[in-house]
């Protein structure tokens, strides 16, 4: 969103909202994308999601932030509440490949976070969820499927979850990043159809 690079690879009929509190566009958005200059936090607590798109079903959402888990957990709970049955959810950052990567502390290039915090408190507190991460350059993505709009089990724990997974430590992703993760080397395609997600091809 930052720049609208991403975001302008969306089909002109689809209805696309991005939030960036400092966008730096480098060119026009496509006519039926709208840009939230605003925090996400600040965004929910002030709109309306569906009205916002409209009453189009929330199909894909791209959560990429501020690199730490807990808000990148916040945004997923915040997104949860509209989803549908067949959303798709990517977490960007979540296969950092050396521990400078993984560092809390903003790097100027080359830095993911510690969002990959985020895949084992899913896997801890909601095994309902499907998701596998993808080792994409140059930090990863993960897919996510099968979203429960009612659930409360994370807004409910949110804090007990920040402190439990606050000090996890890069030794413990080093150790067996591909159960930690659900690691897979399938393609996109691969992915999707494997969650039974039909978004068609994809580049």
């Amino acid at each position: 969103v930052c720049t609208g690079a991403s975001i302008r690879l969306a089909n002109s009929t689809t209805r696309c909202v991005g939030i960036d509190p400092a966008p730096k566009l480098e060119g026009p958005l496509p006519p039926n994308t709208e840009l939230f200059t605003t925090e996400s936090d600040a965004f929910f607590e002030n709109h309306y999601l569906p009205d916002v798109l409209e009453q189009t079903p929330l199909d894909l959402a791209f959560i990429d932030g501020l690199h730490t888990f807990e808000q990148v957990l916040k945004d997923f709970i915040n997104l949860e509440r509209f989803a549908s049955p067949s959303s798709l959810y990517i977490l960007h950052d979540t296969f950092p490949v050396e521990p400078g990567v993984a560092s809390r502390q903003e790097r100027n290039n080359f830095w993911a976070g510690d969002v990959w915090n985020v895949i084992p408190i899913l896997k801890a507190y909601r095994p309902d969820l499907v998701l596998q991460t993808l080792p994409i350059f140059p930090t990863g993505i993960t897919l996510i499927s099968q979203m429960d709009p009612t659930s409360t089990i994370l807004s409910g724990n949110y804090d007990t979850i920040v402190k439990e997974f606050m000090d996890l430590p890069y030794e413990y992703l080093q150790s067996d990043p591909k159960r930690i993760l659900d690691l897979s080397d399938r393609t996109i395609e691969e992915a999707l159809d494997w969650m039974n997600i039909g978004f068609g091809p994809m580049t």
